[in-house]
């Protein structure tokens, strides 16, 4: 995915969004109630735990580029739900 802001704060607020957006998608296709209010997340945050997994969030060919006046994040993402004890995917 290609992100692209004026400020570099601005930015990163845009990274954290689509990460949390790719979090979400990824736990509705597996099953679980969830959208983007902080109530939701935290909801299913303490399923999962119970559950003893978490979700991790890998961020394979990351780039920060500078193209003209535009800072742009360029990397690919991987959302997997692991086993906490044994760190095998479920």
């Amino acid at each position: 995915m290609r992100l692209k802001a004026k400020r570099i704060d601005r930015l990163e607020d845009k990274v954290k969004d689509f990460k949390n957006k790719m979090v979400v998608k990824y736990l509705n296709d597996r099953g679980y109630d969830c959208n983007n209010s902080t109530s939701s997340m935290r909801r299913v945050n303490g399923i999962i735990k119970k559950e003893k997994k978490r979700v991790m969030i890998q961020v394979k060919d990351e780039k920060l580029l500078r193209i003209g006046s535009y800072y742009v994040w360029d990397g690919y993402l991987i959302v997997k739900l692991v086993d906490a004890l044994t760190g095998k995917e479920v």
